[in-house]
């Protein structure tokens, strides 16, 4: 299992990345800035944050960046913006300081669940429960792909998801 850390952008905010990606549902919080998947490709790593650095465990160092959001340092970018772009960029990070793009390429079910589910409901209060719930028992996707999504709950996108779930089998 690798362990390490690596170098983030200063401004660089673990919490505030996972809690506004798709993938918050398959973490969880086990500190004050650390957290552990729950689910998927490198189920059980666990990211850290401090100052500057991110120290991971259970994962590669590209990994870890993907995952935590770190790889997407706003400021590098925005000296290439014109001045009405690069405005708009400000006042996102004045709103959101620290703010990294959190992905997960390697579970596309479970982030397919998480975005789908999200429509017309509030993100936090149901879907982060809705798939977090499917997350801790399917395991990874395969887990996943055999659960039926009405088993959570009585919502119409879990009506819908199941509805749709059988294109998705012939897809993922």
């Amino acid at each position: 299992m690798s362990s390490g850390a690596v170098e983030t952008w200063e401004e660089f905010d673990l919490l505030l990345s996972i809690r506004a990606s798709f993938s918050l549902p398959l973490f969880q919080e086990v500190g004050r800035s650390s957290l552990r998947k729950i689910y998927g490709y490198k189920r059980g790593l666990e990211l850290e944050h401090r100052v500057g650095t991110l120290v991971y465990r259970g994962c590669l160092p590209s990994e870890a960046l993907l995952i935590s959001g770190a790889w997407f340092n706003p400021f590098e970018g925005i000296k290439k913006l014109r001045r009405r772009q690069a405005a708009c960029i400000y006042v996102l990070l004045e709103v959101f300081p620290g703010l990294g793009l959190a992905i997960d390429p390697w579970d596309l079910r479970a982030m397919f669940y998480s975005i789908f589910l999200s429509r017309n409901t509030d993100y936090h209060a149901n879907t982060v429960r809705w798939v977090r719930e499917m997350a801790l028992r399917a395991k990874d996707e395969a887990g996943l792909a055999s659960l039926d999504p009405r088993d959570f709950g009585s919502s119409f996108q879990l009506a819908q998801l199941s509805e749709i779930k059988p294109k998705l089998d012939e897809v993922l």
